[in-house]
């Protein structure tokens, strides 16, 4: 993948939506109106898996488990700490 820099390149956000020249001027016009706190939304450090603030746990996996977990979490498209948690669950809820 070539990366292009300066007046030709191509901008695309975060989750892959391309944006046009007029698109990015739309966005910086807005940007210099200015925004009220109210439109902006807050994000503060990682979000809440529950009610009340996590504890992190720490285990050691053998190299096998280890790299098993990796291949799960890759197929599930998520984290190898939520395939922890998803099995976790559902082991404690029998």
């Amino acid at each position: 993948m070539t990366k292009r820099r300066g007046a030709g390149a191509r901008v695309v956000t975060s989750r892959g939506v391309k944006l046009t020249p007029a698109a990015i001027a739309r966005l910086a016009n807005e940007a210099e109106a200015g925004y009220s706190p109210k439109e902006l939304r807050r994000v503060r450090g990682r979000p809440p898996l529950g009610d009340a603030p996590s504890q992190t746990v720490q285990a050691r996996l053998d190299p096998k488990v280890l790299k098993a977990l990796g291949r799960r979490a890759r197929s599930m498209r998520v984290t190898p700490s939520e395939v922890v948690r998803q099995a976790l669950a559902e082991y404690l809820a029998k």
